[in-house]
């Protein structure tokens, strides 16, 4: 637990160590628990940053998971309420396209978006350099496990999905002609990336309460 800038006089956030797997999720689980059971509070000034290690991953595997999010980003804000997108400064939409990417050797793609963007973009590409991850910042502050888990889940599967493709120009091309296609991408996640339709349909649900059908 340490002090944050972002937060207020007493306000706290806490920070794990590196978590795996299913026991990695039953140390969230437990503080989850221990939070609600204890009356801890979050509001609009917190948010959840998830740290996906990077280290096994090559540099091709890297370039595929930096274009991964540049492609995606129209589909994970409709999965964080309006405001992580609309009033948050900490958690910005970053510059850097796709095609930019494409002209680029692969061992220049997280270099290139850290270059032309702060470190406060929701997919943060400044840790890569010091801790080998990738720091996702766009969910807010939750002390409920599920939400957690699953966004730990949709990640984590995603980057996977993005580090089988042979190379960037591949993925690029299955994912190009959705790219502002939030709906078709959920679809196309939940069957090749998740490859869970349990998963998938809780996102759509919720955001389809959070911003409506569209």
């Amino acid at each position: 637990a340490k002090a944050d800038g972002s937060l207020p006089r007493d306000g706290v956030e806490f920070a794990s160590t590196v978590l795996q797997g299913d026991e990695g999720l039953a140390v969230v689980k437990d503080l989850c628990e221990y939070a609600e059971d204890h009356g801890w509070a979050v509001d609009a000034r917190s948010g959840f940053h998830l740290h996906i290690g990077l280290t096994k991953d090559s540099v091709t595997q890297v370039a595929n998971i930096a274009m991964g999010y540049t492609m995606t980003y129209d589909l994970w804000r409709l999965l964080v309420p309006p405001g992580r997108t609309t009033n948050c400064k900490y958690c910005i939409q970053y510059r850097t396209t796709a095609k930019e990417l494409l002209k680029l050797d692969y061992n220049r793609y997280a270099a290139l978006i850290t270059e032309r963007n702060d470190r406060r973009v929701w997919c943060n590409w400044h840790a890569y350099k010091q801790h080998a991850t990738v720091e996702l910042r766009l969910h807010s502050g939750t002390r409920n496990y599920t939400k957690v888990a699953n966004w730990v889940k949709a990640h984590t599967r995603f980057c996977d999905w993005c580090a089988a493709f042979d190379n960037p120009k591949l993925l690029y091309e299955r994912l190009h002609a959705y790219e502002r296609k939030p709906r078709e991408l959920l679809l196309i996640l939940g069957q090749e990336a998740w490859k869970d339709r349990e998963l998938a349909r809780w996102f759509r649900e919720r955001s389809v309460k959070l911003h409506g059908e569209q």
